[in-house]
């Protein structure tokens, strides 16, 4: 099989970052992960190695949201259960997405990745950076002696 160079779907940005160091972090490996499946994608590789890279992408996904939503639970983020909704949502997507490729009822396309990486970018821009400043608001507050 002769391997295309494609640009990359999902390329990380300045204006991507949270402020906190490792959530960003977490969010750029979800960038080179989606990276990774979507050249995948257009080499038109193995179903087995789309399936397998799809979940990845999945575990670390789900890595992440429980993270994130345990430091928002911990500083009792007022956003928290509209937060965690988008994750869940997006989680249901990809699970429906994960068995109909195992049952290969659905292809592979740059349509999907196209959607992980425009849901990964708006949930950052938005959701995320949301709540990175309340955490940057609350490490600002003075400490109470009370």
């Amino acid at each position: 099989m002769i391997l295309t160079l494609t640009r990359p779907i999902a390329c990380w940005q300045k204006e991507y970052e949270t402020g906190h160091a490792f959530i960003d972090e977490q969010h750029q490996s979800l960038f080179e992960i989606v990276n990774t499946l979507h050249e995948a994608v257009i080499n038109r590789e193995e179903v087995d190695t789309l399936q397998r890279l799809m979940d990845g992408f999945a575990r670390h996904t789900v890595d992440h949201f429980q993270q994130e939503e345990a430091l928002m639970l911990m500083v009792h983020y007022p956003d928290y259960a509209r937060h965690k909704q988008t994750h869940d949502l997006l989680l249901s997507k990809m699970n429906s997405l994960l068995q109909k490729l195992r049952a290969q009822h659905v292809e592979m396309t740059v349509d999907i990745t196209q959607f992980i990486s425009e849901w990964l970018t708006h949930h950052i821009k938005g959701e995320d950076r949301k709540m990175t400043q309340f955490l940057q608001q609350i490490q600002e507050l003075p400490i109470s002696c009370n």
